[in-house]
């Protein structure tokens, strides 16, 4: 489990976020069957009950087992489940809106900085628009904690 849903790895060939409608339909198929989960809970009673049409399977990403680089790479598959189809509609819906606020799509699109991956990552290269604002932010930072210690 993860905050927002599930994940589970699994050792075989690398996925690609295209591969997940396949995947999706043949949990579709299996919903209600006998399944045994190897891992610790909470899980539900029987795959049964399990509302169909609330579930996403969301992306893929590579995982380490238990996170040690020296073992073998699994492919990891997220995805969300809820308790109807509205609850789930709305967590997308939310998950859609938060990417129009991401700060790194909002610093690209208003021109404020850029990152570069070979300069390494999480490095800003501030444009002049940001580094205007980074410094306005910062002048009143300092005035908080100057006026409050």
């Amino acid at each position: 489990m993860d905050r927002n849903g599930f994940y589970y790895d699994f050792d075989m060939e690398p996925l690609i976020d295209k591969d997940l409608e396949r995947i999706k339909k043949e949990m579709m198929r299996r919903l209600g069957n006998e399944w045994w989960d190897l891992c610790a809970g909470p899980h539900v009673e029987s795959t049964g009950n399990i509302n169909r049409k609330a579930i996403e399977l969301e992306s893929v990403a590579g995982a380490y087992w238990r996170g040690d680089t020296n073992k073998p790479m699994l492919q990891r598959i997220y995805g969300t489940a809820w308790e109807n189809e509205v609850e789930l509609k709305a967590y997308l819906h939310f998950k859609e809106e938060a990417t129009c606020w991401d700060h790194r799509r909002l610093g690209q699109d208003l021109d404020l900085f850029s990152i570069q991956d070979e300069a390494g990552g999480g490095l800003v290269f501030w444009h002049p628009k940001g580094a205007v604002i980074r410094h306005i932010i910062e002048d009143a930072w300092k005035k908080i904690h100057m006026d409050h210690g």
